[in-house]
This record gives structure tokens, sequence and C-alpha cells, in this order.
């Protein structure tokens, strides 16, 4: 069961790509490797076509300003750059570390805890402030109600999207099946769910109003879900299933909405810089997730395992000295070097390890109760976007490289001043 339970846990954003790696596991000599042997394939394969099929603008098309590309680069906000990663990297080492590598109040964590959110917080006072070229996140974008809520319920999103990733298999396999196979297929109702939602938000955007009532919906609907999942017991396998799949494909919608709703409430020569922005803040709340929900899994299990563990062991004839042997061996995934064990007692210790997990897992979920009230509040300030979704083209990109846009016809020049006044 436990050794099950450590090759579940290598996540995959991909619907089948948990049964993809679960069969390398047991399939190949490389085992998990070629999970990564997969990924460098496909990446050097759409390195080719990109060379050969992909015509983008060139940089003096992009680019009126006259700037040389070694002088944009040497504009670029470097400084802002290593206060951003260094805050985030040490915020996010703290956080994995509190509780299971040291103890929370030890200097190792709170020093790193404390430093990286100091930076952090150093971080936007430079961009408003100290910056004196262009900031990668000005302030300006965050002076826009309407871009603020839209980045608030991409992260908190992505915090439930990214944090599924890694306890979704978990779950599965401490709690309902010891199966590789299986945990693998069921740990698909992730991935699944969330390009279920995101496949009918792309509809609903199109052919139903109201986005911002969309988007408020299905902000309370994935609130409701993923806290629901704090109903895990052993003996509701079907329904845990179908709290996943409903949870992940209410966030999915939600996280359509976002990625071309940010292009439509931002300036137009801020279109890139307002993604760029988003990208990256969802993907720190992604990363803070992670580590905050992995953190609380592991200290729970820490507290709930010996406490459920020891006494029915005992009660079941283990002898009290047995005890650090046993412990890891429930580590190892192996009992065979435990004095005194027996058949009998490895399935009270396998039975009470099952429970410890499963109040452990319920902890989490109700953890992500906060996060689910901030979405559904951020959800309510998403301005409705209906009134863009019409047939304006902001920028138009040339058939080929070399082409100049000189020659637009007056209709894109149209286009493009009501997209500039939108």
């Amino acid at each position: 069961m436990f050794d099950a339970q450590r090759k579940a846990n290598t996540p995959d954003p991909l619907v089948f790509g948990p049964i993809i790696a679960r069969s390398f596991i047991e399939n190949t000599k490389a085992g998990w490797r070629w999970s990564y042997y997969l990924g460098i394939i496909l990446s050097g394969i759409s390195v080719i076509l990109y060379q050969f099929l992909y015509h983008p603008p060139t940089y003096t098309q992009l680019h009126v300003n006259g700037k040389s590309k070694w002088q944009q680069f040497k504009e670029l906000d470097f400084i802002g750059m290593f206060l951003f990663c260094s805050g985030t990297v040490l915020f996010l080492i703290g956080l994995s570390w509190g509780g299971t590598t040291y103890p929370w109040q030890s200097a190792h964590v709170l020093s790193t805890i404390i430093v990286g959110f100091s930076i952090f917080a150093f971080f936007f006072v430079y961009e408003a402030y100290l910056c004196k070229g262009q900031p990668i996140m000005p302030t300006r974008l965050f002076h826009n109600i309407g871009y603020v809520a839209v980045v608030s319920v991409a992260t908190i999103g992505a915090m439930v999207y990214y944090s599924m990733t890694v306890l979704w298999p978990t779950v599965i396999g401490t709690v309902y099946t010891t199966d590789v196979k299986e945990i693998g297929w069921q740990s698909s109702v992730v991935g699944g769910g969330i390009l279920l939602g995101q496949l009918m938000a792309g509809f609903g955007i199109s052919y139903l109003p109201r986005v911002k009532a969309q988007t408020v919906i299905f902000s309370l609907l994935g609130a409701a879900f993923v806290a629901s999942l704090a109903s895990v017991r052993e003996d509701n396998h079907a329904t845990f299933i179908t709290l996943g799949v409903l949870a992940t494909w209410a966030i999915g919608y939600v996280d359509n909405i976002t990625f071309p709703g940010v292009t439509l409430v931002c300036n137009q020569e801020d279109i890139g810089l307002a993604t760029g922005v988003l990208g990256s803040i969802r993907a720190l709340g992604g990363a803070v997730s992670q580590a905050l929900y992995v953190s609380i899994l592991n200290n729970k299990v820490g507290t709930y395992m010996p406490e459920y563990v020891s006494p029915a062991a005992v009660k079941a004839g283990l002898p009290q000295s047995s005890l650090p042997a046993l412990f890891q061996g429930i580590t190892a995934g192996s009992f065979a070097k435990v004095p005194g064990i027996t058949p009998e007692i490895i399935a009270i210790v396998s039975s009470q390890v099952k429970r410890a997990y499963i109040s452990s897992f319920r902890i989490v979920f109700y953890a992500t109760i906060p996060f689910g009230v901030l979405l559904i509040a951020s959800a309510f300030f998403v301005p409705d976007m209906d009134k863009f979704l019409g047939n304006t083209v902001a920028k138009r990109l040339q058939g080929k490289i070399g082409q100049e846009t000189e020659g637009k016809s007056e209709s894109d020049n149209g286009s493009e001043r009501g997209a500039q006044q939108v």
C-alpha cells in the first residue's frame, strides 16, 4: 500500500498523463524517468515545428521606437526580477520546511519565511517608486479593479488546480485503492475535469449572456464542491470521485473566463504585459498552495499517525519496543524488520494508517474554504465583458514574414481605433 502511495505522488497535468506515467513505471526499465524523456522528445519536435512553420512578426515590425535589441535588453527590470524570484523562492522554502523538515518555530523556517516575505514586499515598493525603467509589474495595472478581480479569480482557481494535482493521487492511493493502474486512471479526474470546464466555458462565453454572472455562479460551485471533498471516507469512493469531477469542472470553467477576460479589461497597449503578470501571479499562487497544502497534510499525518497507530498496534499485541521499527516500516512500505509483527497486526496498522490519512485530508480540504470565500468575493468584482465580445481586432498579424503593415485597409485602421476606444 505504502509503495503504491509513493508511486502515486507524481502529478501530471494531462488528462491521461497519470495513467501513462504509471504505465511507464510498470512496463519500462527506466520507470518514471520516461515521463520526462517523453517531455524532452515532444519539446524537441515542437522546437523543429516552430522553426519551420511559425512565422511571427519581426522585431522591427513589433518595435517601432527605433531601439535596438541590445538597448531593449539593457532596459529590462533585472532588479525587479531578482527581488521577485528570490523572495518567492525563500518564502516557498520556508513554507515547505515548516513542521516537516524543521519545527515551525525554528530559525530555519522563520528566517526564510520572514526574509522571503520582506523581499517580496520590497519588490512592490521598488516597482512603484524606485524602478527607473519599465517595471515588470507596473502598479498602474493594479489600479484597475476589474483587472485585479480577474487576476484574483485566476490565481485562486490555480491554487485549487495545482494543489489537487499533488493531493489527488495521494488521496486515491491511501484511502481507496492500492492498484497503481487504478490510481492512474482515477488521477485523470483532475485534468479531465479542468479540461471539460474549459471546453464548456468556451461555448458559454460565446453563446450565453452575462459573463460576470457565469463567473460568480461557477466560482460558487467550485468553492462548494472543493470544500465538500472534506467528506472523504473509506466507503464513499464513487461520491468522492464525482465531487472531484464537479469541483475541477467548475474551476476549469472559471479558469477559461479569466485568460480571455484579462485581455479585455486592460488597455490595448498593455495586453501582453497584463497577460504576463497574470501568468506570473497565477503560477506563484499555485506554488504557494502546493507548499501550504502539502505542509498541512504532512503535519497532520505526523500528528494523527502515532495517535491512531501506536495504541491500536500495542493493543493488538505488538511490543512497545517495536513501535520505532513499525513506523520505519510504514515509511519504507515493508514490515519485514518489525519484531513481533503478525498479519493481524499489519491489517490493524494499515486500517489506522488509512484513518490517519482520512483525518488529515479533511483538514486540508477545510483549509480550502477561506480561499473559496476569496474566490467568490473576487468574482463579484469581475466586470461584465459582454460589451467587449464583438468582432473588433485589436492587433493583426501579417501573413508572412517580410510583409509590412503600411498597406492596411481603412477597415483595419477603423478596427484598431475601435479597440483603442474600448
